[in-house]
């Protein structure tokens, strides 16, 4: 990939939930409050088998913070918000590559976190225990106060959620591995169309065709397979009450195969690739 495709991405937790069982003491709370950008505390729903009552969430936390947060006994997360802001210049160039993102973003193991909408961006999934995404714009950073950005964030809900990604104690939290997070997690795909019409026309002849087809118009010549291919994803990929043509929606609509086709984005400041 160029060094122009690469974008300047801040990666962070955006907010984190810890449970505990005693609230910190007047100096750690002033510590978290001192580095971070906002701490609330409350009582939370009880957990069987644990006295942590107290939930208190903290919003982009820095290492300190994090450090402060793992020296509290009997602490565990059960909320986590992983997050990027891949930097833009302009407000239409990021409205551009949230629509790129749309169009190839698929949610792991999709099951019923269908993609909803909203005026600046999209969300899959309800609020519940487990994982869901959120992609917007027009908000500024959080981390770099720069204006236009797009903000990419996997929300993990419940314990297990939490234990999934790999943080089984709040000092996971500390030198958590975003570029590995990021290369599991963010999963856009594109669609082989010439395989895809290949695979298609092999299902309906009852054929184990490997090379590509080729037709002849008149004058013209062109690859009978890509066609079909195009086609299909034309049909099976469009919103019908949107208009709009993703991935997901093809493989909603027809199903997985070796069509799909990974894109060489292993971490949120590639994502500038797309456009």
């Amino acid at each position: 990939m160029p060094p122009e495709a690469q974008r300047q991405t801040a990666c962070f937790l955006d907010k984190v939930t810890v449970r505990m069982p005693a609230p910190p003491t007047a100096a750690e709370f002033a510590c978290l409050r001192a580095n971070s950008k906002d701490v609330r505390i409350r009582s939370g729903r009880l957990i069987s088998n644990s006295n942590a009552t107290l939930a208190l969430s903290i919003v982009a936390p820095n290492a300190i913070a994090l450090e402060t947060l793992a020296s509290q006994r009997g602490a565990f997360a059960n909320y986590v918000e992983v997050a990027a802001d891949v930097i833009c210049t302009t407000e239409d160039e990021a409205s551009a590559l949230l629509w790129r993102v749309a169009a190839h973003f698929v949610h792991p193991r999709h099951r019923h976190h269908q993609m909803v909408w909203q005026p600046d961006g999209f969300y899959t999934g309800q609020r519940r225990p487990g994982r869901r995404f959120v992609v917007y714009i027009g908000r500024p950073s959080k981390i770099t106060g720069h204006a236009h950005c797009l903000h990419v964030e996997g929300r993990h809900h419940g314990s297990v959620a939490v234990r999934q990604i790999g943080v089984h104690s709040v000092r996971d939290l500390i030198n958590f591995d975003f570029d590995q997070y990021w290369a599991k997690h963010l999963q856009l795909y594109a669609v082989d169309l010439d395989l895809l019409g290949r695979t298609y026309m092999n299902r309906i002849r009852k054929e184990r065709r490997q090379k590509f087809e080729i037709d002849v118009i008149g004058p013209i010549t062109y690859r009978k397979d890509r066609r079909v291919g195009g086609l299909l994803y034309r049909h099976h990929s469009v919103d019908p009450e949107t208009g709009f043509r993703s991935v997901q929606r093809f493989i909603d609509e027809f199903g997985r195969g070796d069509y799909l086709v990974r894109l060489p984005i292993r971490s949120p400041s590639h994502i500038g690739s797309l456009i």
